[in-house]
């Protein structure tokens, strides 16, 4: 297991997986009119800050499910996050040729 992986899969395809699943959110987010600022560095529990021109600003995280379903696992500071912060988004990104195309966001936990 390595810093980058959670003991699935080749840590390199993955990290491909993950960043196209990244690029996806940042687009989503940018059409519906949002800034988008990278946050993973910071270590924090998500990695997009997103401000809206109305004033909110979503903690989301991007994740990749490549899968047969939208599944992913979370660390125990995304699940505390998802509890206690009211703007935190979760979004799974379908990355496998048998998902469905889109993006799929979890909110409100």
């Amino acid at each position: 297991m390595t810093d980058r992986s959670a003991g699935f899969g080749d840590p390199l395809p993955n990290l491909a997986v993950e960043d196209a699943a990244m690029d996806a959110a940042v687009h989503a987010y940018k059409d519906e009119g949002w800034r988008v600022e990278a946050v993973s560095r910071e270590k924090l529990a998500w990695n997009l800050s997103c401000p809206h021109p109305g004033g909110r600003t979503a903690q989301a995280k991007s994740r990749a499910s490549a899968g047969a379903g939208p599944t992913v696992l979370l660390t125990a500071n995304e699940v505390r996050a998802a509890t206690s912060e009211r703007d935190w988004v979760l979004l799974v990104v379908p990355c496998a040729p048998t998902q469905r195309a889109g993006i799929f966001r979890s909110t409100g936990w």
